[in-house]
């Protein structure tokens, strides 16, 4: 896309064994040296300052200029990820300033002050089983330059078995079927290249029809990562929203455009907008945008309804669901004395849908 006006991150989230790093391999080796494919990627090589390294060569290992107009591939975000409080706001002050597009400057004890200025515009893919809560927190302070796509899991022992049976029967991602989608990746983005210039592609039209829709979404999307605060004067809960929807209207939208062209056209579809619907669902913490999604799909839903699709129990159901009606974003039907509550999107987010 010509009007890219910041990195786009994308960490797909699930169980192991999920199919991350499936989806993963089929960008690995790109055309045209597209990507870069790294295991693991630690903050401090994006610009390093390593004392074990002359500072004539440090260019060479350093991240960041290779990945101008790339794709970086980490199949494993564990280590930026980490449950050490002083490390994770190190590798999120990294991470979350090289994806401002905008390039990196650090400065260290034994190199000095080095980096790199101007426009860094990449794409991110990566992998991640869990999100750790205080690293939530740390997104919620700094905006939405991060996005989550989460891998659907099995809802039954008979959809997990069927899942085991079809593995049994050959029916798995084997080795060829992989190098298989490796190839058809391949060829599809080489066809692209073959028609288009880097990024020379004017964005493609939304219709009238999606737009209110992703509007919607970008404010929901933003709202579900709102900050609670303390109680006011009313004794009632509150909330703060750090930042506006703009920059996830953005990202969203450009995920949109990335779809249509992939498919050959020149506006967008309601596909194309489902898929942005799921990141930014997916982009929630603490579950909220998987609970949103169920009430959705079922308009009205009690918390047992809502318990199935989780993996904790009911106390801390009841307790995210109370979150939301905090939020704004569904009502609490109390039905009175010995009745179950139920819950539902309250209308000002019905255009998401």
């Amino acid at each position: 896309l010509k009007d890219m006006r910041q990195p786009i991150c994308l960490i797909i989230k699930g169980k192991s064994s999920s199919g991350k790093t499936t989806i993963l391999n089929m960008f690995k080796s790109l055309p045209d040296n597209l990507s870069e494919y790294i295991d693991e990627v630690s903050a401090a090589g994006f610009v390093s300052q390593s004392g074990k390294v002359e500072q004539a060569k440090l260019g060479e290992v350093d991240l960041l200029p290779k990945l101008k107009n790339r794709v970086l591939i980490t199949p494993e975000m564990g280590t930026m990820f980490s449950r050490n409080e002083n490390d994770l706001k190190q590798n999120f002050g990294t991470l979350l300033r090289i994806l401002d597009g905008e390039g990196l400057t650090r400065h260290g004890g034994i190199h000095g002050t080095r980096g790199y200025s101007g426009e860094y515009k990449f794409i991110f893919l990566a992998a991640t089983v869990s999100v750790p809560e205080n690293a939530w927190d740390l997104m919620r302070d700094s905006g939405t330059r991060i996005l989550f796509l989460e891998m659907p899991e099995a809802s039954s022992i008979a959809e997990q078995t069927e899942k085991l049976l079809r593995q049994l029967n050959g029916e798995g991602v084997t080795r060829d079927k992989l190098e298989f989608l490796q190839n058809k990746t391949n060829e599809h983005i080489e066809a692209l290249n073959q028609i288009h210039k880097l990024r020379s592609i004017q964005c493609p039209v939304i219709p009238e029809g999606i737009k209110p829709k992703l509007i919607c979404l970008s404010r929901l999307g933003t709202r579900l990562r709102a900050e609670f605060g303390s109680e006011d004067q009313k004794d009632k809960r509150t909330y703060h929203e750090r930042e506006e929807p703009t920059r996830l209207m953005h990202q969203l939208s450009h995920m949109m455009y990335g779809r249509a062209i992939a498919r050959g056209s020149r506006e967008v579809n309601y596909d194309d907008y489902k898929l942005s619907g799921k990141v930014a669902l997916s982009s929630a913490p603490n579950y909220l945008g998987l609970i949103v999604n169920k009430i959705f799909s079922l308009k009205m839903a009690s918390i047992s309804d809502v318990v199935d699709s989780l993996p904790f129990g009911e106390t801390k159901t009841r307790s995210l669901l109370n979150d939301l009606v905090v939020l704004e974003v569904v009502r609490d039907s109390n039905l009175g004395v010995g009745k179950k509550s139920q819950y539902s999107i309250l209308p000002e987010w019905y255009d998401v849908i």
